[in-house]
This record gives C-alpha cells, structure tokens and sequence, in this order.
C-alpha cells in the first residue's frame, strides 16, 4: 500500500487517511476546524507565492515548475525532515485546496517526497545531515551496487574517470573546475555536488567555483539555472557565507 495519497481538502475523511496534513500556504476557504479535520498543517513547505503565481497552473509549465518547487523544498531540509519523519512512521495524506485533481502542489510534494524515501524508513535525513554528506553517502550506496555487478567495461571507465583528473599538464584544481563547467552544462547534479567538493579540497577557492559556474551558465543558458540553484547550496555549505 502507498505510504503518501495525495486528496482535496473538502473531499470525506476516510480512515485510511492515516496523519492528514494541510501542505497549503493559507487555510481552505469555507471550511471550519472540525470539518478539516486537519492533523497537522505544514504550510512551510508550499511553494513560495512567487513560485504559485508564475505556474498558475498552466499545463505547459508543469515541469518547470516541479523543478523549481523540488528546488525549495532542498533549501527547506527542516520541515522536509519534519514530513518524512511522519511518513516513516505510517500512511499520510497531503491536504491541498486547488481544483487541480493532478498537476498541484501536493502532486509535486508526493513525488519529491517518494524519491526521498525510496522504499526505506531508516533514517531517512539524518539530524543536521548536510548537502555533501548526504550526497557522499548515497553515492558510495549507489557505487557498491554498481560494483557488485559491474563488467570489465564499466570498471575500466571508473578507473579512467579517477586517473584523468590527476595532476598533469594541468593541476588537479583547474581539471575540476573543466569537470565542474561540463558537469552544470550537461545538467547533472550529482557531477556538479562531486566537482564542487573536489574543487574545495584541491585548494579551489570560493571566487573561482563561483566564477566557474557563471561560465558554464553562460554557456548552458537559462536552463541550467535550477542546477545552478542547487550548486549555490551546496557552495554555500562548503566555502560558507
């Protein structure tokens, strides 16, 4: 059974709602307290107002807007923390307001929130658990699952992946800032996290990955931008304010 349903507000109660949580900004119109029968009202993890007026619900800007709302929810890990918490510990329904059946808010939560579970509970987001640590350790959990199965192929590839940015011709820095560049431009956001950290630890300064990441957005263009969002958090985390 689903562990996240997602349900309009004004809709019955019913008893498999399980913990029934208003993921809105503001209070249903017409509807009382004891009608609600709200649990819990997460109102911190609505898109911003900004975000809700450009989408507008325009059918066209639906997957713009998943990225951009995901993109939030990242820079929110407190009350994401706080929702997965709750759906770990049993059945959870998302309360939204909007005459949308499918393309809202409380969709786009349910599917940010699902890839965060993955199927499992265990320690979803660890207490203070930040950008690079939770990336490392999913990593080196994907990377022992490649292993286990990988070929000659695959393993000779993660071999030249590794020796291709040792010091050379070019310094070990400047190889992860090119890596860093490419990484953004081809909007993967792993490559991008993994960059950035080697930059910092091969003595990369702030003023560099900064000035890094505007050339590949001048070379990806606008596209890149929600990448380039979640590269400035991880930025920020590393090298500070």
């Amino acid at each position: 059974m689903a562990r996240i349903k997602i349900k309009r507000v004004y809709a019955p109660v019913e008893e498999d709602d399980g913990v029934r949580i208003l993921v809105d900004r503001v209070w249903p119109r017409g509807l009382s307290k004891d009608k609600a029968k709200i649990d819990v009202w997460l109102r911190e993890l609505a898109p911003s107002t900004d975000l809700c007026r450009w989408y507008s619900h325009v059918p066209e800007r639906w997957p713009d807007f998943l990225q951009r709302y995901h993109t939030e929810l990242d820079l929110n890990p407190q009350a994401v923390k706080r929702i997965l918490e709750l759906a770990c510990q049993g059945r959870i329904t998302l309360l939204f307001a909007s005459g949308e059946p499918e393309k809202n808010n409380a969709m786009a939560l349910k599917l940010y929130l699902e890839e965060k579970l993955q199927g499992n509970c265990e320690d979803p987001q660890e207490d203070n658990m930040g950008l690079r640590e939770e990336f490392e350790r999913r990593r080196e959990q994907l990377n022992a699952l490649v292993f286990k199965e990988a070929n000659l192929p695959i393993k000779r590839l993660f071999a030249l992946d590794s020796d291709v940015y040792a010091d050379g011709a070019l310094p070990r820095k400047t190889k992860e800032l090119l890596g860093l560049v490419a990484s953004l431009v081809l909007r993967c956001d792993d490559c991008v996290y993994y960059h950035l950290i080697q930059a910092k630890e091969n003595g990369v300064r702030k003023e560099e990955a900064v000035e890094a990441l505007a050339v590949a957005l001048v070379v990806g263009g606008s596209i890149v931008i929600p990448h380039l969002r979640r590269a400035f958090a991880l930025l920020k985390e590393l090298w500070g304010e």
